[in-house]
């Protein structure tokens, strides 16, 4: 039994990363984990699932999703609101120039990040990558 479990898993994983792009076959398998913990609690009687245990895995999984590109316009608008605000702090409490004194302690690099934050807003930057990548499966 424990070869057949081996032998069915360690191909069963090789052959699932050769068909995704590496990035994709990592993330999954750093989530294994997490399917693990979901297995032992519904087929193992004595596991018991607590607020903490919940949170985690929780957590886990939209640390996945996440990094699959899938809130990619929530986390855009997220990451433009944070850059707005720092802005206007630089501007109004800091009094600093759009460069700074010395080039770098200005809200120049905070203005490109919001400008490259809507692009990924308003071209659905996440979701484009998914979907190439649905594309490839058989």
């Amino acid at each position: 039994m424990s070869l057949l479990a081996t032998a069915v898993y360690y191909f069963a994983f090789a052959k699932g990363t050769a068909l995704l792009p590496s990035s994709i076959a990592g993330l999954l398998s750093g989530a294994i984990p997490l399917f693990t913990f979901i297995c032992a609690w519904l087929f193992l009687s004595e596991e018991h699932i607590n607020m903490a245990k919940a949170a985690g895995v929780a957590l886990g999984f939209l640390g996945v999703l996440l990094m699959f590109g899938v809130l990619a316009p929530l986390e855009a608008l997220g990451l433009i609101l944070i850059m707005l605000g720092a802005i206007s702090k630089k501007i109004f409490v800091w009094r600093s120039g759009f460069r700074g004194k010395s080039g770098t302690n200005g809200w120049s690099y905070d203005t490109m990040l919001v400008v490259m934050n809507l692009v990924i807003l308003t071209t659905g930057g996440g979701n484009l990558s998914l979907m190439k990548w649905l594309g490839r499966l058989p």
